[in-house]
């Protein structure tokens, strides 16, 4: 796929096996949808205990953007599972990228209370 492809507002979300590596595929289409990128909702729960993080997060890496879930996730209801999954979505299409500070959970957790103190939320979250 070209690297200067513009993907659109169109995307499409399937379930993959229940328990598998791959718990998901989010195809996301191009502008003028002749094509998608896959975005995959993958299992890592070493990945999730090493950003002390206990249900999804997206992440960009060289090859584009994933989505990782915990085995918590895993247990929780599909609609609300799938709630999660749009939500790192929007992550994805606004380009909210995660950045290195809030790998630490601490700091992630003293950004949030300080938004809802002065009555607001991350601006990543918006």
């Amino acid at each position: 796929m070209i690297e200067h492809t513009r993907f659109g507002n169109k995307y499409r979300l399937i379930w993959r096996t229940p328990r598998s590596k791959k718990v998901a595929d989010v195809l996301n289409y191009t502008i003028d949808e002749t094509g998608y990128r896959v975005i995959p909702v993958l299992l890592d729960d070493d990945l999730m205990q090493r950003i002390d993080t206990r249900f999804m997060v997206s992440i960009w890496e060289k090859t584009g953007p994933k989505i990782y879930v915990s085995t918590a996730y895993i247990n929780l209801p599909r609609e609300i599972g799938e709630t999660g999954i749009w939500h790192e979505v929007g992550h994805i299409h606004h380009k909210h990228h995660l950045q290195n500070e809030f790998y630490d959970k601490g700091k992630t957790i003293a950004a949030r209370i300080l938004a809802i103190e002065n009555g607001n939320v991350m601006s990543i979250e918006k």
